[in-house]
C-alpha cells in the first residue's frame, strides 16, 4: 500500500512540474555526423536523420558542436530535407529555426500540436524559414540557403563553437534526412598589414637596387 502511494505521489508531482514549468526537452539527446569534404566544406547530418519523421506532437532541438578553424568564418550554409512530405492535403508548415545556443545532439519536446512556432519566444532563436507542403502525394527535395543576415548570426553564435537548429512541425512532415552544409572562408589580413607587406616588399626592392649600383 506505502508503495503504490508512492508512485501516485510521483506522478502526482511529475504532473505539477509538468504544468508549472511547461515541456522540456528529452534529457536523453543522440548525435550529430560531422563531413569534411576539402578545406572548407563541412557537412552536418542529426542522428537520427531524419529526427523521427518530424512527429507533429513535438518541437525538435539539434544541437551542434563546432570549432570554426583559426582565421576563419561561415560565408555559406544551407539545409536540406530530403524527401519530405505532408502526411495530408493541408497548407501546414514547418518552422525551421537557428538558435544561438542548443544542448548537443537531438532533443524533442512535447507541445501537444500546438499551432505557431515553437521556438517563437526563444530567447537566441531566429526564425529561418518556413516550409509549406499542400501535396501529400509528392515526397520532394527542399534546400533552404542562409541569407546575409542568417549567415552573420550564425558566425556569432560559432563564437563559442555552439549553435542549433530548432524544428517545429504543425504537421506530420515524412523525410528521408536531414542535413546542413557549410563552407568557410579565411578572415581577410587587415589592410595596415597588407600595406605593411607591400611597404617592405618596395623598400626590399630599393635596398636591393643600391646594393647593385654599389657594386
Amino acid at each position: 500500500m506505502a508503495k503504490r502511494t508512492a508512485v501516485i505521489l510521483a506522478v502526482m508531482f511529475s504532473w505539477i512540474l509538468l504544468e508549472l514549468c511547461g515541456p522540456a526537452f528529452a534529457t536523453t539527446p543522440t548525435g550529430t555526423t560531422v563531413t569534411f569534404f576539402g578545406n572548407n566544406q563541412v557537412q552536418f547530418a542529426p542522428v537520427p536523420a531524419d529526427l523521427g519523421d518530424l512527429d507533429h506532437s513535438y518541437a525538435y532541438t539539434w544541437g551542434i558542436n563546432y570549432e570554426l578553424p583559426q582565421n576563419t568564418y561561415v560565408d555559406f550554409a544551407s539545409i536540406t530535407f530530403t524527401q519530405i512530405n505532408n502526411w495530408q492535403n493541408e497548407p501546414n508548415v514547418l518552422y525551421v529555426n537557428l538558435l544561438d545556443s542548443a544542448m548537443y545532439g537531438v532533443s524533442s519536446a512535447y507541445d501537444g500540436q500546438a499551432s505557431g512556432n515553437f521556438f517563437g519566444s526563444t530567447a537566441g532563436a531566429q526564425l529561418l524559414t518556413q516550409y509549406v507542403d499542400n501535396d501529400a502525394s509528392a515526397f520532394e527535395n527542399f534546400t533552404y540557403t542562409f541569407n546575409a543576415g542568417q549567415l552573420t548570426a550564425l558566425n556569432a553564435a560559432l563564437a563559442d563553437a555552439n549553435f542549433g537548429i530548432g524544428f517545429d512541425p504543425d504537421c506530420h512532415y515524412y523525410n528521408q534526412g536531414i542535413k546542413m552544409d557549410i563552407s568557410t572562408k579565411v578572415v581577410p589580413e587587415p589592410i595596415g598589414s597588407l600595406l605593411f607587406v607591400i611597404g617592405t616588399g618596395v623598400f626590399g626592392a630599393a635596398a636591393a637596387r643600391r646594393r647593385k649600383t654599389a657594386r
